[in-house]
């Protein structure tokens, strides 16, 4: 053991071990403490238990000779132990061997001083602490919070100090994770303090110097633009706010809903409040967006799949949308498009039937409501027309057809009939039901058209509805597409219009050869299906 030569009273820390700044007002584990001059330089020693350890740092165990044969302590952070061996964070390069008892209560983080001798393993060269005693030491926790003590909340200078030295820990010591989280749980507090000081006083400058540190040492400049979106830099106004506002705009952030925001959320919500704002029918309003989308899409997320789903969404308000046609990749000089009163009117084939249809002028085609095809008035939020195509043969028998198509009608919740018709028209036996019934807790009116064109073997049900007031002028409108409808040529045995490299022509009478009258062409001996009205 070695002797005393001098006594000074002298509190050590738990930090001693590995900071040479550490604070020198927590006590260790022992009774007194005193220095000698080793080497030139002065020494601390501790006793413990009777016996006397000079103290060390981990970086005196790189010298084997100096600490060699010495009952030294050592203040360590504890990582695991099996048997007789223990594992400590800053002394990796030194075989520690101690009782179980010593360690068995220990954890991994734990920091402790450890007492023993320092030998040599005579077979490795290594050197061998043999510990005597483990006692605990301050813990990490305990030790920030003596850096924190007598530091005024608004002394920033000396906080932001304690946060340089945290993350220094951080890179040394073995539970890096801990001190990455005080680390970041510290400057938050002093974040948070300077911007509730910031906001009392209305002071600009300490505003910019919490938003440096968001962007300089926590690397958020999220954090920081909701800093900058404090409602008092807005209502205080003048160069300071418009340095708020060049301070964000160089950060990447898009003012928006009171919030400087990233510029990728800032307008994936814009694209949401676009969208909610644009009504169903509104068919531009949409092309706009996709366009605007498209346009956004360095930024915007998801930019292609937001813009395809507002053309989509487009295309069920008016499928004849020129603009949505094109960025859909879709035909826009469709064979059946013609222009009434300046205004454009796609009609609709059926490929099954060849029954043409022509839509109603100014109103748009959208998803089939009923039957195989849908036109809204997009002056209208409940009114609509569709159209059936059903394909008929010898035996079938009007009665029944009539039947499967007005009975789900009279199912409706509060049907109530208003007035039926039975009729001819110059393509065929026509029947008409009026009636009314409940949607919720509106009233509504429809009306169903079906004509039955035996020659042609086909036949249409027109479906409309629409509010009571709306009624006659949908009505109408269901009228006209039924006298405009254009049937194909009885002598088609398909009905469906498509090859007739096989279909018998049909024998002409001599005054139909005579006089040009029938459905083919004059003189030709072929029979072609008539042509929509242009």
């Amino acid at each position: 053991m070695l002797h005393r030569l001098a006594i000074a009273p002298l509190l050590l820390t738990s930090a001693l071990a590995w900071s040479s700044d550490a604070p020198t007002t927590l006590a260790g584990p022992w009774t007194e403490s005193f220095t000698m001059t080793i080497k030139d330089t002065e020494r601390v020693f501790v006793v413990h238990s009777g016996s006397s350890y000079l103290v060390t740092k981990p970086e005196d165990f790189a010298d084997a000779d100096f600490v060699s044969e010495k009952d030294v302590m050592v203040t360590s952070k504890f990582e695991r132990g099996q048997g007789e061996r223990i594992a400590l964070y800053n002394l990796p390069e030194v075989e520690v061997k101690a009782a179980a008892d010593l360690w068995s209560t220990r954890v991994d983080g734990d920091n402790v001083y450890i007492f023993g001798h320092m030998t040599t393993d005579t077979e490795t060269g290594k050197p061998v602490l043999r510990v005597s005693a483990i006692e605990p030491a301050p813990s990490d926790g305990q030790l920030i919070a003596k850096r924190m003590a007598n530091i005024q909340k608004t002394d920033w200078e000396r906080r932001i100090a304690v946060v340089a030295w945290a993350r220094e820990q951080a890179a040394t010591q073995g539970n890096k994770e801990y001190w990455l989280q005080e680390t970041d749980h510290l400057l938050t507090s002093v974040i948070t303090d300077a911007a509730a000081e910031a906001e009392a006083k209305q002071d600009f400058a300490l505003a910019q110097r919490a938003m440096d540190w968001c962007v300089d040492i926590q690397r958020d400049p999220i954090r920081a633009g909701r800093i900058g979106s404090m409602p008092w830099i807005r209502a205080k106004g003048g160069e300071g706010a418009e340095q708020v506002s060049k301070r964000m705009h160089r950060l990447g952030l898009e003012f928006y809903r009171d919030q400087w925001r990233a510029r990728s959320e800032a307008l994936a919500m814009e694209y949401d409040d676009r969208t909610s704002a644009i009504s169903w029918k509104d068919a531009d309003g949409f092309y706009k967006l996709g366009r605007w989308a498209d346009a956004n899409a360095e930024y915007l997320p998801q930019a292609k799949d937001r813009s395809y789903r507002a053309y989509q969404a487009g295309f069920r308000a008016n499928p004849d949308h020129p603009g949505i046609r094109r960025e859909l990749a879709l035909d826009i000089n469709a064979g059946e498009t013609t222009v009434e009163s300046g205004q454009i009117r796609l009609d609709y084939k059926d490929s099954t039937t060849s029954v043409i249809v022509k839509a109603p002028l100014g109103w748009r085609r959208s998803d089939a409501i009923s039957g195989d095809v849908t036109w809204i008035d997009p002056k209208s939020e409940t009114s609509y027309v569709s159209a059936r195509f059903i394909q008929l043969n010898d035996t079938t028998d009007l009665n029944g057809l009539w039947n499967s198509i007005s009975t789900p009608l009279r199912a409706r919740s509060g049907f109530s009939e208003i007035a039926t018709q039975a009729g001819e028209s110059k393509s065929g036996e026509t029947r008409t039901l009026r009636y009314s019934f409940t949607e919720g807790r509106y009233k509504r009116v429809g009306e169903v058209r079906l004509i039955v064109n035996r020659a042609a073997k086909a036949a249409v049900a027109i479906e409309a509805s629409s509010t009571e007031e709306e009624l006659d002028a949908v009505s109408k409108v269901g009228a006209d597409m039924l006298t405009n409808l254009v049937f194909p040529a009885a002598s088609d045995p398909s009905g469906s219009g498509g090859d007739k490299s096989h279909a018998q022509p049909k024998k002409r009478s001599s005054d139909e050869a005579a006089t040009g009258k029938g459905s083919g062409t004059p003189g030709t001996g072929t029979n072609k299906p008539a042509q929509p009205d242009k």
